[in-house]
């Protein structure tokens, strides 16, 4: 099996399951080597990569919201004691799917160096912030960038799927 350099580099010949994989392995192939210093140019870059992660934070909080609405309309489907509708367990693999979708663009969420991240369920009054969460990378600002607004893309792509899950009346 032969791939063209062409294709690995066109998301719409990569199934989505991978594209974000693959797009991690290429930045992070980018990534070696010493940081120089950081350029005008490159501030800007960094200036857009921190947007466009701010924007997929808050795609993502629309997106647990809406989440939280289908997991309990789900669950109530679930514990009726009855054998589901073909209608409701398409709706509850819906609300599945999309959990998963959510969970392997929350593996792939990456934090920007020097910005504040959220701390999913944990206080943070009395904590330092200096540590690690394991999922910083060092990329350049043009890579930081590019995964940023792939991470957004993909969010919304995500708030999209969630909202199009039609709740069945039980």
């Amino acid at each position: 099996m032969t791939m063209h350099l062409r294709s690995i580099f066109n998301p719409q010949s990569i199934p989505p399951s991978n594209f974000f994989l693959v797009l991690l392995l290429c930045l992070t192939a980018t990534a070696c080597g010493p940081s120089p210093k950081v350029s005008p140019g490159d501030q800007s870059l960094q200036q857009q990569a921190v947007a466009a992660h701010a924007r997929a934070d808050s795609l993502f909080g629309l997106t647990a919201a809406l989440m939280e609405q289908l997991r309990t309309a789900a669950s109530s489907i679930q514990t009726q004691g009855r054998e589901l509708s073909n209608e409701e367990r398409e709706f509850v693999e819906a609300v599945r799917n999309a959990e998963y979708r959510i969970a392997a663009w929350h593996d792939q969420h990456h934090g920007l160096p020097g910005i504040d991240h959220h701390h999913d369920g944990h206080d943070h009054s009395g904590h330092d912030h200096s540590h690690s969460h394991g999922n910083e990378m060092h990329l350049t600002p043009a890579d930081f960038l590019a995964l940023q607004e792939a991470l957004e893309a993909e969010m919304a792509a995500i708030l999209e799927q969630c909202r199009g899950v039609r709740e069945v009346s039980h």
